[in-house]
């Protein structure tokens, strides 16, 4: 056997190995993923939470943003992603809120700009969201405050819906 015949094999060997390597790494993460494990925050896979992520950064962006002009239609159209429970403590919390926003003609946007997960399972994953609002008002300038959100979503039937809005 020749030397360039023994580099041939050699490499041959070493790719063989590592693709047996990358095959024994996969089932490793698939075993991981699916395996409940109550002392792992996250105990899916990774399509799962982070559905739940986006689903929960977007019901907070819609739930936290609302307006003078059409404020009882914006609160209406947050809650329909939310469990019962929390759009009942919602639409308590915003109706205080109301007459102040519409007499200031008050504006409020919030804009998620970064998540990430805290906890996942098949049924409910809690979301560290960062957020940026943007305050109009009439006659001031508007401002730009920075600040963190903990959002969790369950699944019903399906949907993720908002459970609860923690805000740092």
């Amino acid at each position: 056997m020749g030397s360039g015949s023994r580099v041939t094999a050699l490499l041959a060997a070493v790719a063989a190995m590592l693709a047996a390597l990358v095959v024994i790494e996969i089932r490793a993460i698939d075993q991981i993923e699916s395996t409940s494990t109550s002392g792992m925050p996250v105990t899916v896979g990774e399509a799962t939470h982070r559905a739940g992520v986006g689903a929960a950064a977007a019901a907070t962006q819609r739930a936290l943003s609302y307006g003078f002009e059409d404020f009882d239609a914006q609160v209406d159209a947050a809650t329909e992603e939310m469990t019962a429970g929390f759009a009942d403590e919602y639409r308590r919390t915003t109706l205080e809120a109301r007459d102040r926003f519409v007499a200031e003609r008050t504006t409020q946007e919030v804009r998620v700009v970064g998540s990430g997960v805290v906890t996942a399972s098949a049924g409910r994953v809690t979301a560290l969201l960062f957020l940026d609002q943007y305050v109009a008002k009439a006659g001031s300038d508007p401002t730009v405050t920075p600040y963190r959100a903990l959002a969790t979503v369950v699944r019903d039937d399906g949907r993720w819906l908002l459970q609860d809005i923690e805000t740092r």
